[in-house]
């Protein structure tokens, strides 16, 4: 919304400054009617691009937390499994190491990934593993008036049982 009253003003202030200008000259027509109007438009794109790019290369790192959702997820057991211990799975793609799991979708469980380097496993009392997604909003007030409210999310934790975190796993235990 911001943005488009700021091409609004843009143009306007520009067609009526190249409109006094011509003014003074006292030679009106339609050519220079069709001319001012697509010089204002002109230094209108590029005004509003200078302050887009500016908007753009401003650091985002001004947010708030608004909330945080837990997903409940899930991991395939071992044939000797005996205890509810829980199993993340993690690989590599491309070298991008992810960790795997499973998560509920409708009647069954579909496999999901997620990058390593932006996830810190926490151990805590919770009683089943989940995804702990963080839902942000953009506080920086330039951006906000030329892009609008953006909230986005991401997943920033997995929670898992106490005691769930061994230093090795056999697979044949």
């Amino acid at each position: 919304m911001g943005t488009l009253i700021f091409i609004a003003v843009t143009f306007i202030t520009t067609y009526i400054i190249i409109s006094a200008s011509l003014f003074k000259v006292k030679k009106f027509s339609l050519g220079i009617v069709v001319t001012t109007f697509f010089t204002s438009v002109i230094i209108t794109f590029v005004i509003t691009l200078f302050f887009v790019i500016i908007a753009i290369s401003i650091p985002n790192d001004r947010h708030n937390l608004v909330e945080y959702r837990y997903t409940n997820i899930y991991s395939l057991s071992s044939h000797t499994q005996i205890s509810g211990n829980f199993i993340l799975g993690s690989g590599q793609i491309d070298s991008e190491t992810y960790y795997y799991y499973f998560k509920k979708s409708g009647d069954g469980y579909i496999l999901d990934k997620t990058p390593t380097n932006e996830i810190v496993i926490i151990e805590n009392n919770r009683q089943h593993p989940a995804l702990r997604v963080a839902k942000y909003e953009r506080t920086n007030k330039f951006m906000l008036f030329f892009f609008g409210k953006h909230q986005y999310s991401n997943i920033d934790a997995i929670i898992i049982p106490e005691g769930s975190l061994i230093q090795q796993y056999n697979p044949n235990y």
